[in-house]
């Protein structure tokens, strides 16, 4: 296996593959390294054979995508596939799905700060809505995998980032419905939210 740097199309490598006979293996693209080894490039390695066998897609110059996997949390439990689950969108994303690196907001272990500088709080936007702004019928993919929670005397839902408290979500975590304000007002021609996390009290 002849491991590479960079970026190449599914139909780029498999031509390389054939051409000179033999296995190419990919480097996770760019911000995953960080946050992946041992256990987690098996992981990587097995979601790519999944999706090389499929037929190429075109390059994507209008989806836009936020991923989000937070791990290592200050005070509450690991989430412990998160990081991992993040690795395996952000190579589908880009790898298969055609979708631009550049245009991919890979986050991990994310603080409140992160949160709002994406997505923006309430009547202030973020960095996605710039972004969607300058594309016209730009589609929206977020994808967040780590904790959650509910306030179960407001009933409202968080995101928390790494730096959360337990059961002070309202001070440390992103209201879910903060989330859904800022992306519904986006203008964009789709969003599609995907949310792997618990919202129980115990998480």
């Amino acid at each position: 296996c002849l491991a590479i740097d960079g970026r190449l199309n599914l139909a780029d490598v498999q031509n390389i593959e054939r051409g000179g006979n033999i296995e190419l293996c990919a480097t996770p693209p760019r911000q995953v390294p960080r946050h992946m080894s041992g256990a987690a490039d098996t992981s990587y390695t097995r979601i790519r054979e999944f999706y090389r066998s499929l037929p190429p897609v075109p390059e994507d110059e209008e989806t836009v995508a936020v991923v989000i996997g937070n791990r290592n949390y200050a005070k509450l439990p690991p989430s412990e596939t998160s990081a991992n689950d993040a690795g395996a969108v952000y190579a589908i994303l880009t790898e298969y799905l055609g979708v631009r690196q550049d245009n991919v907001i890979d986050l991990r272990d994310a603080r409140q700060a992160d949160f709002n500088a994406v997505f923006g709080s309430l009547g202030v936007e973020g960095e996605l809505a710039r972004i969607v702004r300058a594309r016209s019928g730009a589609r929206v993919i977020v994808y967040y995998s780590g904790h959650g929670a509910t306030d179960s005397e407001s009933g409202e839902t968080y995101l928390l980032p790494v730096e959360s408290e337990p059961f002070r979500e309202a001070l440390t975590g992103y209201r879910l419905s903060t989330l859904y304000t800022n992306l519904a007002a986006l203008g964009a021609r789709s969003a599609l939210l995907v949310l792997e996390a618990e919202f129980g009290r115990d998480r």
